[in-house]
């Protein structure tokens, strides 16, 4: 008696595939109903890609091999089972040595005999050539509709919604960009800050959630433009832009000013108000707001910039504690406004760099 394994896989929906799931099973029913002393004693089949073999029925009917529990693994095409051939081979070799025999219902071969080994390699090589002759013209009919200005498939950027293939502002998310855009450019909060205040408004959101990743997206999709992106470049569209082209590039001028200078960046405009005001006393670069955690909780100071991106050789500016610094400075501004001339708009304060003597005074509880 020899104990067979059906295989079977789709690639995407059922609907839409040429042989589904029911359809293999039956097929393959069929073939072994015709075989002598041929008894079915499993099946497992998969909706995923054959570019990968890390798929959760192809792996059981593997481990059946490895148990030694079936003797034939049967499957309709061998595309079914892989479309690279390195794959297939790869899957051939293991089941040779667990002593089972690869056969396909409907190609004339089978790993038994070394004639049917040469046969799958052969198969192999032209499901891999289909695989990429597929892969090229979907990617060719991408890059025409990006070019016609359509979108060209996938899920629709956050904002907008699918309509007979267009794109369509949401009445529920496409204020919610707009307003990321106006926090980030009017307001001036950072994409940390901004995820935050979304989360805490419980704002419908990506699928993802609301995360600065996320925020950063948003701010940086030409989509929003009445654009399409397609591998870099941008091509002019058809549908409704959320925001208009200057405020785009206003987001993009502050994106990259926040990337170049650390001392711009902000995540929350309630924390560490001297970050990027006050300057290092030793290579004059901006301190920042910054938090680590220890064993007794977490610490809040302000760092150089020169020295946390490039170490002590740059810059051996101390750390300095939240606390005590942002005391210091507001003891001293209140002292400035109290015992200076009296005047209607008094004159600020002098900007200095820290003095060692300040740094020293307040270095005791430096994490």
């Amino acid at each position: 008696m020899t104990r067979i394994c059906l295989y079977t896989r789709i690639s995407t929906d059922e609907e839409n595939q040429p042989t589904s799931l029911a359809s293999q099973h039956e097929r393959l029913e069929a073939f072994c109903k015709v075989q002598e002393d041929w008894r079915i004693v499993a099946r497992h089949d998969d909706r995923s890609t054959g570019t990968k073999l890390d798929r959760p029925g192809l792996q059981a009917a593997l481990d059946l091999a490895r148990q030694g529990r079936i003797d034939q693994l049967l499957v309709y095409r061998i595309d079914r089972l892989s479309r690279k051939v390195h794959q297939l081979a790869q899957l051939a070799e293991e089941l040779d040595a667990c002593g089972v025999v690869l056969r396909s219902a409907t190609e004339p071969f089978d790993t038994g005999s070394p004639a049917g080994r040469m046969m799958l390699q052969m198969l192999g090589v032209f499901a891999e050539f289909e695989h990429a002759t597929i892969v090229d013209r979907i990617t060719a009919g991408i890059e025409r509709r990006a070019k016609e200005g359509r979108w060209y498939g996938g899920r629709p950027p956050f904002g907008y919604a699918l309509h007979d293939g267009q794109l369509m502002p949401d009445p529920i998310t496409a204020p919610i960009v707009r307003r990321i855009y106006k926090l980030y450019t009017e307001d001036r909060l950072g994409t940390i800050a901004i995820a935050h205040q979304l989360r805490a408004e419980h704002s419908p959101a990506p699928s993802a959630g609301w995360g600065h990743p996320a925020v950063h997206r948003v701010l940086t999709n030409p989509t929003y433009l009445g654009r399409i992106r397609w591998r870099g470049q941008d091509f002019a569209s058809e549908h409704e832009p959320l925001i208009d082209s200057d405020t785009f590039q206003q987001a993009q001028t502050i994106l990259t000013e926040r990337g170049t200078d650390a001392s711009r960046r902000r995540g929350n405009r309630s924390d560490f108000l001297l970050s990027g005001v006050i300057r290092c006393g030793h290579c004059g670069r901006a301190y920042i707001g910054m938090s680590a955690h220890g064993k007794g909780g977490t610490y809040h100071y302000y760092a150089c910039t020169a020295r946390q991106k490039y170490g002590p050789k740059a810059c051996n500016g101390e750390r300095v504690p939240r606390e005590k610094l942002e005391k210091a400075v507001l003891r001293q501004l209140a002292g400035i406004y109290r015992d200076g001339p009296s005047s209607t708009t008094p004159s600020p304060p002098p900007t200095r760099r820290l003095s060692t003597s300040d740094r020293r005074s307040m270095s005791a509880a430096t994490p």
